[in-house]
This record gives structure tokens, sequence and C-alpha cells, in this order.
């Protein structure tokens, strides 16, 4: 965090240390704020050195992809739309036998 500090200030100083710390990020797989850490170590660095060196934009893409795959995988799959809308070729729930566009659903167009 100190080393984020000193890149708001624009001192030099400060690269070796965030470097490291981009080095050695691991993201918190259980939250989903979980890579934002390393999006400000990144940002820091870029505003102090203009950019990353290919190794640590190399590791961020690494680690960018990894959080791509582990949230794919806690997210569930979207659920089926479920409708309550009888069918007009369904059988009526009036119980009488009849198609629902013959019956009950015929009723209530007159």
């Amino acid at each position: 965090m100190g080393a984020i500090c000193f890149a708001e200030y624009g001192d030099e100083r400060a690269l070796p240390f965030l470097k490291e710390a981009i080095e050695e990020f691991e993201p918190d797989w259980e939250s989903e704020f979980g890579m934002m850490d390393l999006n400000e170590l990144e940002e820091a660095y870029k505003k102090v050195a203009g950019a990353l060196p290919a190794e640590l934009t190399e590791r961020v893409g690494e680690l960018r992809a990894e959080w791509d795959v582990h949230t794919a995988k806690k997210t569930p799959p979207a659920a089926p739309a479920v409708s309550n809308k009888i069918g007009r070729n369904e059988p009526c729930p009036c119980g009488s036998g009849k198609k629902y566009k013959k019956c009950c659903q015929g009723a209530d167009l007159q």
C-alpha cells in the first residue's frame, strides 16, 4: 500500500516495491473483488513508469486469464425461463378435458 502512495507522488523509488508486489500477487479467490489490488498495483506502476515491463505484463495477463477461468467455474449456468402461461393446445386447467383454446381461453375472449 505504501508503494501505491509513493506512486501517487510520482516517486520512482516505488517501482521496485510495486514490481515485487505484482510478481508475488495472489488473488483472493473467494472474493468477487479478488483482483482489485492487482489493478491498483498495475495502475500505480504505469503512473510512475509509463508502462509495465514485458515480464510484468505477462504476469498480469496470466493472473487475469486464471481469474477468468476461476470465476467462470463459480458462475452457475443461467436457469431456463419458466412461464406460468398455459399453452393454447394444453388441456384446460378447469378439468373439462377440452383444449384451453376451446374452453376457458375462448371464454376469456368473448
